[in-house]
C-alpha cells in the first residue's frame, strides 16, 4: 500500500502475489531430483554439520534459509545475473522473495514493517510444510559425500 497507486486494488494485488508465489513454490518443491547431485551432496553435508549444533526440528529452516537466501532468492531478484531474462517489475519480484523467505523461515508477518503483508500469513503457514519437505528431500541424499 505504501507504494501502491490510489487506484490499485490491494486485495487483488495480494491475491496475485499469493498465486504467483504458490505456482513458483509448487513447481520448485515438486522437483528436488532436478537439483544437481553435487549441490544436493553439499546441502546434505551442511545438514550434517548443522545437526551438530542445532536440533533436527530446526534443520529445515536453517538449511532452507541458506538455500533460498543465498541461491534461489537472488536468482529471482536478479535473473539477468544467472542467464535469465530480466524481470520488468522489480517490486513484484521483491515481494515474491519476501513472501518466500517468510515461508522458508516459517515466520508470519507481524505488521511492524509492512502491515499489508499480514494478509498473507495464512499463505506462509500453509506452505511452510511444503518447503520443509522439499529441503528435507534435498538434504537426505544417501549418496552425500560418501567416505567422510
Amino acid at each position: 500500500p505504501e507504494k501502491a497507486e490510489p487506484t490499485d486494488d490491494v486485495h487483488a494485488n495480494s491475491s496475485r502475489l499469493s498465486s504467483i508465489t504458490q505456482d513458483f513454490l509448487t513447481n520448485l518443491c515438486s522437483t528436488p531430483e532436478a537439483f544437481p547431485q553435487k549441490f544436493r551432496q553439499v546441502l546434505s553435508a551442511v545438514n550434517k554439520e548443522v545437526l551438530l549444533k542445532y536440533s533436527a526440528e530446526e534443520l529445515p529452516a536453517i538449511v532452507g534459509s541458506l538455500l533460498f537466501l543465498r541461491f534461489i532468492v537472488p536468482s529471482i531478484i536478479c535473473p539477468q545475473n544467472y542467464g535469465f531474462e530480466e524481470n520488468p517489475s522489480q517490486r513484484s519480484v521483491v515481494l515474491v522473495s519476501k513472501l518466500i523467505q517468510n515461508v522458508v523461515n516459517g515466520v508470519e508477518f507481524d505488521g511492524s514493517k509492512e502491515s499489508y503483508m499480514t494478509g498473507l500469513n495464512s499463505f506462509v503457514t500453509s506452505n511452510t510444510p511444503l518447503v520443509k519437505s522439499f529441503v528435507e528431500a534435498l538434504t537426505n541424499d544417501t549418496t552425500a559425500l560418501k567416505g567422510q
